[in-house]
């Protein structure tokens, strides 16, 4: 006798019915009946009686429906306490950002993530103290969006993501007074203190000064809403020439955005041979938006 039969007669208890009880199944009536059958008849009992038409548990049937809910809420609890020990047996990679709850960490990179079978333990650390984290090994993992020349790190990178940072604007304001554009919404993102700087300088440097500041949940949406006239944001220049309705504004300097994965080899085996996948997966999530966006 298998849990699976203890379900069709506990439905059977429930629905009074051997036609209602097998449609909860999928099964036809006849076969429920079958299993029925072989239940009494295993056990030298009869578990229901008839009540014109319904189907009621007998005295025998009352402890046997108890005791087979027992038994199936003990197999339940038993399969989460060996699932959550394979858990905390199965070993995790250590990665940290800037933003881990970042639209484009959860859209793009945790899917792929999920399907491999190390876990994956977030952190969110400024870029020097990841850095840090990483040569003293606390850290296996690192993702940080560089502005400007990427650095010389003394540990082993990867980059993930490069592209020209510049300040779109609706392409029917190219050409409008740089007051005009004070009248719009500018747009951020959840970004990196690095991101931020940069976009202030930019700003600044055109002798912009928004009087609307708001935050894009990610830059397809930032896109949308430069395209309409509502407002202006730093987007990739990929993206921009590749949307209709935007433009650069050539008065803003315009800088490079590098994302980069650093890492070091972990010192548990199973985390060691799984960084590879892990660097691929997020390789993959970056290059989808290669064309279309920056990661972050």
């Amino acid at each position: 006798m298998n849990t699976q039969v203890l379900e069709y007669l506990i439905a059977i208890s429930e629905e009074h019915s051997l036609t209602r009880a097998a449609e909860r199944f999928y099964l036809s009536q006849p076969s429920l009946s079958h299993h029925l059958a072989n239940v009494e008849r295993e056990l030298g009992a009869k578990l229901f009686r008839k009540e014109g038409r319904a189907l009621w548990p007998n005295e025998e049937g009352v402890i046997f429906i108890n005791k087979a809910r027992a038994i199936l809420h003990a197999e339940a609890q038993a399969r989460q306490q060996i699932e959550a020990l394979r858990a905390q047996a199965r070993p995790y990679l250590r990665l940290c950002m800037d933003t881990t709850e970042g639209t484009w960490f959860r859209q793009r990179v945790q899917p792929h993530l999920e399907r491999l079978q190390v876990r994956i333990e977030c952190t969110r650390l400024p870029a020097g103290q990841a850095l840090t984290a990483l040569e003293q090994g606390e850290q296996d993992l690192a993702l940080l969006l560089v502005c400007g020349p990427p650095p010389q790190l003394p540990c082993s990178t990867r980059t993930l993501w490069q592209g020209e940072i510049a300040l779109a604007v609706p392409a029917a304001a190219v050409g409008e007074a740089r007051a005009a554009l004070t009248d719009l919404c500018y747009l951020r993102f959840e970004a990196p203190p690095a991101w931020d700087a940069q976009a202030e300088h930019s700003l600044t440097s055109a002798g912009i000064t928004p009087r609307m500041v708001c935050t894009a949940p990610d830059q397809t949406t930032a896109s949308e809403m430069v395209a309409a006239g509502h407002a202006f944001a730093f987007l990739p220049r990929a993206r921009i020439a590749a949307g209709a309705g935007l433009a650069a504004y050539s008065s803003a300097p315009a800088w490079q955005a590098t994302l980069l994965a650093c890492f070091s080899t972990p010192e548990h085996s199973a985390c060691a041979e799984a960084l590879p996948a892990v660097l691929e997966a997020l390789q993959q999530a970056a290059g989808q938006d290669s064309q279309t966006g920056t990661p972050g």
